[in-house]
């Protein structure tokens, strides 16, 4: 059987704070009349994941 091999680059993503950097462009997008980057239903649909994480982390229990 050939042996393959998997290569692959550590990536390591900048720290910093996505909500605020989202309600910053949000800001922006008002004062500049231009689409903010995330809009009312992306947004919508990240906080119905989120919740849905929660949930299921919360019935199974510690």
């Amino acid at each position: 059987m050939e042996q393959k091999n998997l290569f692959y680059e550590k990536i390591i993503p900048e720290k910093h704070d996505a909500l605020l950097a989202e309600i910053n462009d949000f800001i922006k997008s008002i004062n500049s009349r231009n689409a903010p980057k995330v809009d009312g239903k992306q947004g919508l649909q990240a906080l119905e994941i989120a919740l849905d994480i929660e949930n299921k982390i919360i019935s199974n229990g510690p």
